[in-house]
């Protein structure tokens, strides 16, 4: 893990953004849609200061092995950083460091309306090293989602393996396939 520079945030809510607010019905409601292309939404319970490290210090993620068509694909761990990957295969490289992740934009996702839409803000991916067609993995964040019924806080996320174009969804993976690496300080 990297040791990342002190830095201070001065939102005064702990997130650079305001939070999503969604009721126990409308997070149900938004688990398991589409949210882009083929991104599926899924909502992890987590706890602040759990939500706090993925928004802030979330450094790398990594994968797990993909069996599929008979074949198992391997991943290496990737970069975790704000904004989509530009090339569709490379990592995302806006506001890699926490400290300059205080610059980063509303949340853009709906909860509680329909149809659901969103902007993933944080995503790491990477390709296999088979030979062509080659195979991707990807774990995003879309936001932070206060349950105001429990008064809990979810991790809104999606992760998944996808074919050669790195959209096409073949196999949807779970918050639990995922390890996760954070900053120190």
């Amino acid at each position: 893990m990297s040791t990342a520079t002190p830095f201070n945030s001065g939102k005064g809510n702990g997130f650079p953004f305001c939070l999503v607010y969604a009721t126990t019905s409308e997070i149900a409601s938004a688990n398991g849609e589409d949210i882009f292309e083929s991104d599926v939404l899924r909502f992890e319970t987590v706890t602040l200061n759990e939500a706090m490290a993925f928004i802030w210090n979330l450094e790398s993620v990594g994968f797990p092995s993909v069996s599929y068509g008979g074949n198992t694909y391997n991943f290496d761990n990737a970069d975790y950083a704000y904004g989509a990957p530009s090339d569709g295969a490379a990592n995302a490289t806006l506001y890699p460091n926490p400290k300059d992740r205080a610059c980063i934009s509303s949340m853009k996702l709906r909860v509680s309306s329909s149809p659901r839409s969103g902007s993933n803000y944080g995503v790491a991916q990477a390709r296999d090293n088979s030979e062509q067609p080659s195979f991707y993995i990807r774990f995003s964040v879309w936001g932070i989602v206060f349950n105001t019924n429990s008064e809990t806080y979810n991790l809104a996320y999606s992760g998944g393996f996808y074919a050669d174009d790195g959209v096409t969804l073949l196999q949807e993976k779970t918050f639990s396939n995922f390890t996760y690496n954070y900053y120190t300080y």
